[in-house]
């Protein structure tokens, strides 16, 4: 399916600002937009989770960029977009690339759930579903095993972050680091 049909096809049950969000969001992932993606779209305070990492706040979108570190020649195909109530979107979509360890081909169905604001718009839940079970099991033990070490990656740079900020405003900084959820 093209962006161009997506869109089309894509019939809106909520505000004309939800619809733009929508859009915005289709097109980010179809162009593979992960650390340039519009960040306008999503709230201040906005949470983000996968089976292996999460975080609050829309500025760390700038640091979820796993595809473009990971994969060689990466491509996504847009499967799907649809209201599942006026303030849920779900985006299905297909993303293949080669890992650049070991090597093979990855064939991963993503699904991304957002959760919007209905007046402004803006995400304030995005979840992502991986299911890279159509790829062959080292392909697939790969995937996890590179999705690990960029999330510890990630959330080594998060207590960095929290730890700079408790030092320049004087008070104590609590970071609590839950395990990872392996789910292939």
């Amino acid at each position: 399916m093209t962006f161009a049909q997506l869109c089309d096809d894509f019939q809106c049950v909520s505000s004309p600002a939800v619809e733009r969000t929508a859009k915005r969001l289709a097109k980010d992932i179809h162009d593979m937009r992960e650390d340039t993606r519009t960040l306008s779209c999503f709230a201040n305070d906005s949470k983000y989770s996968d089976s292996i990492r999460s975080f609050t706040g829309r500025d760390k979108y700038r640091r979820l960029s796993w595809i473009r570190s990971a994969l060689q020649n990466p491509s996504v195909h847009m499967l799907g977009m649809a209201m599942e109530s006026t303030s849920v979107l779900e985006i299905t979509w297909q993303l293949r690339g080669y890992l650049t360890v070991p090597g093979g081909l990855l064939d991963a169905r993503v699904t991304s759930t957002f959760t919007l604001n209905q007046i402004s718009g803006q995400v304030t839940d995005h979840r992502d579903q991986w299911d890279v079970a159509s790829s062959a099991l080292p392909i697939q033990l790969a995937f996890w095993a590179s999705r690990l070490a960029w999330a510890t990656s990630e959330a080594i740079k998060d207590v960095t972050e929290k730890s700079e900020e408790g030092g320049k405003s004087g008070a104590a900084t609590r970071v609590y680091l839950s395990a990872p959820v392996w789910r292939p």
